[in-house]
């Protein structure tokens, strides 16, 4: 259920970045979360979709980052 709701997320999220949505973007954001959990950062299990909303927008914005700054330099 959880990695349903990370995927749906990755979609708005990809969405609203105009980034493309991979499966990478829905796995790496599954395992950080889940390590986040078993590490105890996640405090109040309710609230366990916003911090995914949050983890997932940071590890597309890393990654659009990442792309733009890799084809900068490819260009040089």
């Amino acid at each position: 259920e959880l990695y349903h709701a990370v995927i749906r997320i990755c979609r708005t999220v990809s969405w609203y970045l105009h980034a493309e949505l991979d499966a990478d973007l829905a796995h790496d954001s599954f395992v950080a979360i889940v390590h986040a959990a078993r590490r105890g950062a996640i405090r109040d299990p309710e609230k366990i979709l916003g911090f995914a909303r949050v983890v997932v927008r940071r590890t597309a914005l890393i990654r659009k980052f990442r792309r733009r700054k890799s084809i900068s330099l490819d260009g040089l």
